[in-house]
């Protein structure tokens, strides 16, 4: 499992910068968080945690749950030793930006529990205080090609205009920028279409027959 410290090398290394002569590893650090950013828009973490009711309740604050994207499906009442299929699925809405709503006639009695489906930010150890890095090999790959494609950008963006004795030119380095940021874009689209076929291999049973 990679670390900050560890993506940040490896980007420095994409951009033939591993001394940090030209981006700190605090700039790289902030292009790194851009790049996670993006790539968990197209392909967060999937997650689900299972809430005990109470008796009477029908809304649930969600601070438990750390920073998420949004709430995909929620089951109820849920018995983990005794699923139902299929899984009951009650009118529910997101109220607050961390609590949501429980659309049911008949109150919780405090027995039943809640399964809550929900995606996630993914993260990085070392960074905003993660203790744990989530991207697969081919999400790091990803993360760091759109941190080195962000890092170029803002370097070509701060030198428009200036007088430097650098062989690169803020023009020549807006291209490589532009080229990257191609590559990251195209990258995302293909996990974002790998993800939809996913989505869409649910064939059902008579079909398949």
């Amino acid at each position: 499992m990679s670390t900050l410290s560890t993506l940040i090398g490896r980007v420095a290394l994409e951009l033939g910068d591993a001394e940090h002569a030209i981006w700190s590893e605090e700039a790289l650090t902030e292009h790194l968080r851009r790049a996670l950013e993006a790539y968990s828009r197209v392909d967060p973490r999937r997650l689900d945690i299972v809430i005990q009711a109470e008796a009477g309740q029908r809304e649930y604050p969600l601070q438990g749950l750390g920073p998420f994207i949004e709430i995909t499906d929620l089951w109820y009442p849920y018995d983990a030793n005794a699923p139902q299929h299929p899984p009951q699925r009650p009118e529910w809405a997101l109220i607050l930006s961390k609590t949501f709503y429980l659309g049911v006639s008949e109150a919780p009695s405090g027995a039943e529990s809640i399964r809550l489906f929900y995606t996630a930010p993914h993260t990085i150890e070392g960074l905003d205080g993660a203790t744990a890095t989530t991207l697969d090999a081919d999400g790091e790959g990803i993360a760091i090609l759109g941190a080195a494609a962000y890092a170029v950008e803002a370097r070509a963006q701060g030198l428009m205009g200036a007088v430097t004795i650098s062989t690169e030119t803020p023009s020549q380095l807006l291209a490589w920028a532009e080229a990257r940021m191609r590559r990251f874009a195209q990258a995302l689209q293909e996990v974002r279409q790998r993800r939809m076929a996913i989505a869409d291999a649910r064939v059902p049973l008579e079909a398949a027959r």
